[in-house]
């Protein structure tokens, strides 16, 4: 948590550092109305894995670090109010990706293997910002969700495992600065942290049919996404 809390205040900090000094009361910036846009940047993930398997001797959790290239595209409404802006914002990102773990213990000693898989996130969260003089700064905060596929293969032929695939649902906390390119044109920085949690329990099966053996397989999710992102945005007029 402090790192999320620094990491957010740092960017604030920046962009504000940046802002001329003097924030006008009566500001002729009008960051009212409707945007849409596009993201991209690079998020890095703590997958904490719980897991409940009835054979062999697995690890009780295990943690995988997916960490990759990121994008997708944003849209919302924000209305201003002197020198205050809030509003509300739609933003889908492609998934982190896939990592695996090998040497696992699912049914003989080292050869099997566990990898996890994030989709796409979607967020819809609130925005609250502060018009420093043609910066505007804001803090975020709303709703997350994503789809996590998880993989059990115990490596041994016929390969009995798991493959399973569920949405999770969390929460995304942010913080970030914009500034105007031309009319219109908008670019900023910003920082997320979006967490996950879901719960999955499955029947372990021969991988190459789907025919269950009958035990099930239970796993407890904790995901963490931290995101910095650049921001292009285009606001229609109002």
């Amino acid at each position: 948590m402090k790192r999320i809390i620094s990491s957010a205040v740092a960017l604030v900090a920046f962009c504000v550092a940046f802002a001329p000094v003097q924030a006008s009361a009566n500001s002729s910036h009008r960051w009212g109305g409707a945007y849409i846009g596009l993201h991209g940047g690079f998020a890095f993930t703590d997958l904490d894995w719980g897991l409940t398997y009835p054979y062999g001797a697995p690890p009780p959790s295990t943690t995988l670090d997916v960490s990759n290239g990121v994008g997708g595209v944003h849209a919302g409404i924000q209305r201003q109010f002197g020198t205050w802006v809030a509003g509300i914002e739609v933003a889908y990102t492609s998934g982190p990706g896939t990592q695996t773990e090998e040497r696992v213990n699912l049914w003989a000693p080292n050869v099997g293997s566990l990898s996890a898989d994030i989709g796409p996130i979607l967020t819809v969260s609130g925005r609250l910002g502060y018009d420093f003089g043609g910066l505007l700064a804001y803090v975020k905060a709303g709703y997350a969700t994503a789809d996590i596929s998880l993989k059990a293969n115990d490596g041994v032929p016929p390969n009995y495992g798991f493959d399973v695939s569920d949405r999770a649902h969390g929460f995304i906390v942010g913080a970030g600065g914009e500034i105007e390119l031309g009319k219109n044109i908008f670019f900023g920085l910003e920082y997320n942290y979006i967490s996950l949690k879901h719960d999955f329990t499955t029947p372990v099966v021969v991988l190459s049919s789907g025919a269950p053996l009958g035990p099930t397989s239970t796993s407890n999710v904790d995901t963490d996404i931290h995101s910095f992102l650049a921001r292009l945005t285009y606001k229609f007029s109002n």
